[in-house]
């Protein structure tokens, strides 16, 4: 149900602001990834295979974005490496990353996150939040903030694992994404 109200919000959000289509692509990936898993039967061989389709999807639209110079949504972009790995790790039978994916819900999800927040926090001019028309102090402050609530988020996803997706992924997720948006609008 969650994944049918994500691709709704996606459609609307293109219907409503098309010039922006490129920044909502950022969606597609962790979408497609949502939706083959859930009418697959979100079985084992389902969540392999919506690995693979997840981790193409990502690096394509990664690649055109990169390609059209578009700042990138750096949390969208950690999921899209989240995404990447996973499905190099069912793609190649990778040992090691499938041991850490299969340890945790959302540990490397919000890991993944995390690195991505680090690295463009320090060094790129935009930083975790990927405002270009901040000054660098804002930037620099609001990046951190927004690393900090990540790592925050990381740590709620693995005390709720035992609690299930919903709890231990998307909650996070959302409540990190909203925290994103805020920080955006009030620095």
């Amino acid at each position: 149900m969650l994944s049918v109200g994500v691709a709704t919000y996606f459609v609307i959000s293109l219907i409503k602001k098309p010039k922006q289509w490129l920044a909502r692509i950022m969606l597609l990936p962790l979408l497609g990834f949502m939706l083959y898993v859930r009418f697959a039967g979100m079985t084992l061989k389902a969540w392999e295979n919506g690995f693979i389709f997840g981790g193409f999807l990502a690096l394509a639209v990664t690649l055109i974005l990169l390609q059209k110079k578009v700042i990138m949504d750096r949390i969208m972009l950690g999921v899209n490496l989240f995404l990447c790995i996973g499905g190099l790790g069912f793609l190649f039978n990778l040992k090691t990353i499938l041991k850490w994916y299969g340890m945790t819900k959302g540990g490397p999800f919000f890991s993944c996150i995390a690195a991505v927040g680090l690295l463009s926090t320090l060094f790129t001019k935009a930083g975790f939040l990927g405002a270009s028309n901040k000054t660098k102090e804002a930037v620099r402050y609001g990046s951190f903030l927004l690393l900090a609530a990540t790592v925050v988020a990381l740590i709620w996803s693995l005390q709720m694992d035992a609690s299930g997706l919903l709890w231990a992924v998307a909650v996070p997720f959302f409540v990190l994404k909203m925290i994103q948006r805020q920080l955006e609008r009030n620095l």
